[in-house]
């Protein structure tokens, strides 16, 4: 696999890859209860890697390795995920050099805090979701429709209780709804009304901005380190970054995380990379390039 090539010559340079971790089961689809959880900041089981996420991590790591083998260092979420992810790659120059990549762990890489949204069903996070939910509490006309034939269809199910899943059936109307569902529902909405809520999108940027500064800022020009994190986080921060670089301060920013935003070159996919020139003269930081293996993977 060839990696798209970045090779700064400003000797004052440092170039910034960074990698989203690989696979893990909560990106391919629901878990054994159904659903398809946001992953977040959760660091069990079902956000290690499978075996097709090491395979990425080692692919990606062999690439590094032939491309950039001046890679000096590998800085990292403490997530097992990238902790995974970050010890293929390192095993990778091992194995190619005889040399092993320092591995630093820094929180500030971690994955994007949901909050009260982590580990919850990702419609739950949908703008759809959102909008339509509005519309159900405002009464509009489609809704007042809908709702005649979720009841028809549903009778024993309380919509007062479990709003949501109407709004499910609504987005497909053909799937079948367990009548346990409903409790498990209300039980979601329960959470919901007790949990923090989400890291905003500039807290992410200044998180991962101060982080990546800092990193940089230790190393000469020339050099280039590895910077292992995960989507949510990596695609606000190289967004933010993008719009800053094009000096553009009027596209309005969502107040949190939202994927698939319309105009950017970032990429998300698992093991996707990002290339950032940090300028040690100017202390800035800009987009060069980007590269997703695998564009069909799911967020977080």
């Amino acid at each position: 696999m060839s990696l798209m090539q970045s090779h700064s010559s400003n000797p004052e340079e440092v170039r910034i890859i960074s990698v989203r971790h690989g696979q893990t089961p909560r990106n391919v689809g629901p878990l054994e209860d159904g659903i398809w959880h946001i992953q977040g900041i959760v660091d069990d089981e079902a956000a290690s890697l499978t075996s097709t996420g090491l395979n990425q991590a080692n692919l990606v790591g062999e690439a590094l390795a032939t491309e950039y083998p001046e890679a000096s260092v590998i800085y990292t979420s403490p997530l097992k995920r990238c902790l995974q992810t970050a010890g293929k790659i390192r095993d990778c120059f091992l194995k190619k050099y005889g040399r092993e990549l320092v591995i630093i762990q820094d929180e500030r890489l971690a994955e994007v805090d949901h909050g009260k949204y982590d580990t919850m069903d990702y419609f739950l996070r949908n703008q759809w979701c959102k909008e339509r939910y509005q519309a159900l509490l405002n009464h509009s006309e489609e809704c007042k429709q809908k709702i005649e034939e979720f009841q028809a269809k549903y009778p024993n199910i309380d919509l007062g209780e479990n709003p949501l899943i109407f709004l499910k059936w609504v987005y497909n109307p053909m799937q079948e709804i367990p009548l346990e569902e409903a409790g498990r529902e209300a039980r979601y909405i329960e959470k919901l009304s007790k949990k923090r809520d989400p890291e905003t999108t500039m807290e992410i940027y200044d998180r991962m901005s101060a982080a990546i500064h800092e990193m940089s800022a230790k190393h000469v020009g020339g050099e280039t380190i590895i910077v292992c994190s995960h989507s949510a986080a990596l695609t606000t921060f190289a967004r933010e970054t993008e719009l800053r670089q094009n000096h553009d301060f009027t596209t309005i920013r969502p107040a949190h995380y939202e994927p698939n935003l319309p105009g950017s070159k970032v990429v998300s996919g698992n093991c996707s990379l990002q290339i950032f020139l940090y300028n040690k003269k100017t202390h800035t930081l800009r987009l060069d390039s980007s590269r997703d293996l695998n564009q069909s993977a799911r967020e977080n």
